[in-house]
């Protein structure tokens, strides 16, 4: 129950950074990371050296990154909203 709330929170944190054009950082793995929208259909996500595009909000929120998803990954670090 407890995961799913944070689940819900990190959605609800994607489809405001997804609504509103923001932008968000985080570390990862000792990598830094972003998520940069620079419009609805083009946002670019940035893992350490590697970026990944994706073209609406539902493949954000289903981005693998190796065996991961990005809200597997957004979970328990703490993502900066700007």
């Amino acid at each position: 129950m407890e995961k799913d709330l944070v689940y819900m929170a990190i959605l609800d944190d994607l489809q405001e950074l997804y609504d509103n054009g923001w932008d968000a950082s985080f570390d990862y793995n000792g990598q830094v990371c972003g998520i940069f929208p620079n419009s609805v259909h083009d946002i670019v996500v940035v893992i350490g050296d590697k970026e990944y595009q994706v073209s609406s909000f539902n493949d954000l929120i289903s981005l693998k990154i190796g065996d991961n998803t990005l809200i597997n990954i957004m979970d328990g670090i703490e993502v900066q909203y700007y």
